[in-house]
Formats: C-alpha cells, structure tokens, sequence
C-alpha cells in the first residue's frame, strides 16, 4: 500500500503477519491471522493483497479444518485498523488458494481436485455487509494431477471496460 508493506507466511499453527512501514520499521509483532481476526484455527496458504482502487487491504488464509477459507478485509488503508471478516465454505478442501482483484469481485481459485472459482462479492466485503459468493470450476487440465488456475488480478486505479468479466 502507499504506507505499509505486510508480511505473511506460513507458521506451525496457520499463517502469521506483521506490518511494516515503508521504511521498514516493524510496526506489529509476529501475529497470527486466526487470533488476530477473531477466526477459529487458521491452517495456513496466506495471502495478502491491497486494492488499490478501493484503498484497502485483503488477507486471507485456509482452516485447519474442513473446507474454509478465512477472508479479512480492512475498513481503511491502515492496515493497524479495524477489519471485517469472513468465513467461505467450499465443496472440497480449498488447496493452494489464489487471490485476484476484480472490479466488481476478489476471485479465487483453488485446487479441490478440479479447478474451483469462487467469484467474492466485492462491494459486500468493502462494505461489511455479508459477503457472498459463487462459485464455478474449470473443466480439468488433462494429464496433470494439479488442478489449479491462477486468477489475473487488476493493478492500479482503472477498471476494465463495463462488462469485463474477471479473468
């Protein structure tokens, strides 16, 4: 983001963080995204975003158990401030999760045995109201085991012409 940099990696009990400023100065300790955000048992595959056209910042990491994607969004540009949470069930476990910023969804996808989307209700989350999803799959890639894509993601402030699906 303009003001901070944040830092997320797998641990022994899920992912953990801490943000930094641009200078480099720690301004969190090591922290937990479960305990931090309020979910029960992180499990792990970490991933933070920030959106530029919305000016706010996205983490998000696995459950350890079941088929659950925990979502954090922050309510401002600071990421040191409030967040609004949630919880997405998906149809099978949701290995290696990939995130993307969409103008009108964060997309992810994951590898359940085929290739899952999930289409994340954007303006719901930016707004903290409950947040939706839908979700599709990619017909499989054939001779490999993986079954995973990678989502293309928006960088900067403008968005893609009007009907532009997320790819």
């Amino acid at each position: 983001g303009p003001n901070h940099v944040i830092q997320m990696i797998n641990g022994g009990s899920g992912a953990y963080f801490v943000v930094f400023n641009k200078t480099g100065n720690a301004l969190t300790n090591v922290t937990y995204l479960d305990n931090y955000m309020g979910f029960s048992g992180g499990g792990g595959d970490p991933i933070v975003l920030y959106d530029e056209a919305a000016d706010r910042w996205l983490m998000s990491e696995f459950a350890n158990g079941g088929n659950v994607l925990h979502v954090a969004i922050s309510t401002s540009p600071d990421p040191l401030g409030n967040w609004y949470t949630y919880t997405y069930n998906a149809t099978n476990f949701p290995d290696y999760p990939k995130y993307s910023i969409w103008n009108d969804a964060y997309i992810v996808t994951t590898n359940e045995n085929v290739s899952a989307v999930y289409a994340l209700n954007r303006a719901q989350m930016l707004a903290g109201s409950s947040g939706t999803a839908q979700r599709f799959s990619v017909p499989s890639f054939g001779t490999i085991g993986f079954q995973a894509a990678t989502p293309v993601s928006l960088n900067g402030t403008t968005s893609p012409p009007s009907g532009t699906p997320g790819m």
